[in-house]
């Protein structure tokens, strides 16, 4: 039986392995950390991932989280002028090795991009974090045109919601995956 153009692209992505008399079909990438293994019933193949592979973050990669701030309420507080007072609240939490591999510091600018965008946010190094993942807190782009929010435009912060990608779907429920974001860190 001939196989289609796409799934013979698939096909030449990875390599054959045999084990116990089975061939299995094998993808490998370079990286640190656990071993990711992916499994798929008869009567599947390993065709079924096709879509997950290439959304897996890259070595060089982290992942994103986000967060709620006990003083911002969704967004809908950031307009009461004394509730945004004090420190800066929209910052990219990340792990001192991460920050250190990649040359930030507390108080810096960060480049943070995904698949489909990209937001300049000032970063703070914080051992709170896990090696690997970031953190930024969601409610916050106040410098929208049209916003109309005085108080909350002098403190704009980014919107999370630019580096979500619509082509990542939660299985069970169908929405935008707004957490777990394969993304990259740079300084600015």
């Amino acid at each position: 039986m001939a196989l289609t153009e796409r799934v013979r692209r698939w096909q030449e992505r990875g390599e054959r392995e045999h084990f116990r008399g089975y061939g299995i079909h094998v993808f490998r990438r370079p990286g640190e950390g656990p071993l990711l293994l992916f499994l798929h019933g008869f009567p599947s193949s390993s065709y079924d991932w096709r879509g997950l592979l290439d959304e897996l973050p890259s070595p060089q990669g982290l992942t994103l989280i986000g967060r709620r701030d006990s003083r911002s309420g969704n967004s809908w507080l950031h307009n009461v002028n004394v509730l945004i007072k004090g420190k800066e609240r929209c910052t990219l939490l990340i792990h001192p090795e991460d920050a250190a591999s990649r040359g930030l510091a507390t108080g810096d600018v960060a480049i943070v991009e995904s698949r489909v965008g990209r937001v300049e946010v000032p970063v703070a190094v914080t051992d709170e974090m896990r090696a690997g993942v970031v953190c930024l807190p969601y409610g916050w782009g106040h410098s929208a045109p049209g916003a109309r929010l005085r108080v909350a435009e002098t403190r704009p912060g980014v919107n999370s919601n630019v580096l979500t990608d619509g082509a990542i779907l939660d299985v069970v429920s169908g929405n935008a995956t707004l957490n777990g974001i394969p993304v990259t860190v740079a300084r600015a």
